[in-house]
């Protein structure tokens, strides 16, 4: 039996795809020094090993016993290791060394430990045919390049909690597709991320959106569902979005910040909860694939420029509960074909309306008392207005900007 010792390291000539992979190159079995047990006993290092729940397969053969203590003590135990190809940590484990499998190109899976605090750098630097991380609640600490050339990895599930997460740590792992990450983490870059899911503790009230700070990385994001127990989503917090498709907001949301979504140009769907009370201005401008939205039933506004350029909306009811619809606020909505306007809402602001292209009809109730002259600047000259009498007059002066307007309908 050939016996490979060499401190807290692993000889050199145990490395490597060949002596992995070819049963009469690799060696028997090896030690790793003053550590105690050996690393792997009884088998050739073309099979496999494992401890308890701990198991390295290699490349066929039945499991072999593997110490806890080497694995937590030896720093680059299995760097370079190519035919490592899948490995679930034992329980009782705190730390991943640094490098312990930097560059096992055809390590596929890897289960971590619930007792699991901390992943040192590069510690799986260089796995290429990664493809899903979950990584346990009580992770702490990611150190850096960590995952860095994970570049099969499509799936990565960070805990709830907030972990330190340094620099460089998916560098180069473009391919990720699904996160599931903390609220709390602040920087994230991949260009290749289609669908994000966050999620957070009660003690997060806003959603800041500060994670897509690059948001020109983010061109195959189509998905986000936002996390639980939010009260806010703040202002800027997803706009520029561009390839945004869908957005999950959960139902403690109350205020939705200023240009939260704006010139999300292929938002379609967005689900708004009954429990928001406010949205702030310019929210919604530019979202030009929007087609419908259903608007919450306490909401006491349409701020300012909400559906501003919202060229593809159809169809949007206004809640009962609103009194006032704000300037610009379905400026340049080409595709709103109808408006019925409850008789809760008093004032209208200037260009509300404008450009609304396709506009056929809209009803207006005796309740408004304040209406901007421009309210319907650029809609179609035949635009049935269904009104009273007496809001016909009130209108007169909102008609001068088309003044082959009908009124008919007549209440």
């Amino acid at each position: 039996m050939k016996r490979l010792v060499k401190g807290d390291q692993i000889d050199e000539s145990c490395k490597g795809s060949k002596a992995l992979g070819d049963k009469e190159s690799a060696a028997d079995s090896f030690d790793v020094g003053r550590l105690g047990d050996s690393l792997i006993k009884d088998g050739d290092l073309g099979s496999s090993a494992r401890c308890g729940n701990f198991f390295l397969l290699f490349g066929g053969g039945e499991d072999r016993e593997v110490s806890p203590e080497s694995f937590r003590a030896v720093e680059s135990m299995f760097d370079d290791f190519r035919s490592l190809r899948r490995a679930a940590i034992p329980e009782g484990v705190l730390e991943i060394p640094e490098n312990s499998f930097r560059g096992c190109a055809e390590l596929a899976a890897v289960s971590f430990p619930s007792t699991l605090r901390h992943i040192s750098s590069g510690a799986f630097y260089g796995c290429s045919s990664l493809e899903r991380v979950e990584l346990p609640e009580g992770l702490e600490y990611i150190g850096e390049s960590a995952f860095e050339a994970c570049v099969c990895l499509k799936e990565l599930f960070l805990p709830s909690h907030k972990v330190l997460i340094e620099k460089g740590c998916f560098r180069c792992s473009d391919a990720i597709e699904e996160l599931t990450i903390p609220a709390s983490l602040f920087y994230l870059a991949s260009k290749d991320a289609r669908k994000i899911s966050f999620v957070g503790e009660k003690s997060l009230a806003v959603f800041t959106g500060d994670i897509f700070q690059d948001r020109w990385r983010f061109k195959n994001l189509e998905e986000i569902n936002l996390p639980a127990f939010i009260r806010e989503i703040g202002a800027n917090a997803l706009s520029g979005i561009e390839s945004l498709k869908r957005v999950g907001v959960p139902n403690t949301v109350e205020t939705i910040g200023a240009n939260a979504f704006r010139n999300c140009k292929r938002l379609e769907d967005v689900n708004l909860p009954d429990s928001l009370k406010a949205i702030g201005s310019f929210a919604f401008t530019m979202c030009s694939s929007l087609k419908r939205l259903t608007l919450p039933s306490f909401l006491d506004e349409i701020s300012e420029g909400l559906f501003f350029g919202c060229e593809s909306l159809e169809s949007v009811a206004i809640p009962k509960s609103v009194a006032a619809i704000r300037s610009c606020a379905f400026l340049g909505c080409k595709g709103l074909r109808r408006i019925d306007m409850p008789l809760s809402v008093s004032s209208i602001g200037a260009k509300a309306f404008a450009e609304c292209g396709n506009l056929n009809e809209i009803s207006m109730p005796d309740s408004i008392s304040e209406i901007a002259p421009d309210v319907f600047d650029g809609c179609p000259k035949n635009l049935n207005i269904i009104a009273s009498k007496k809001m016909r007059r009130k209108l007169r002066q909102a008609m001068q900007a088309a003044k082959s307007n009908s009124l008919t309908g007549e209440k």
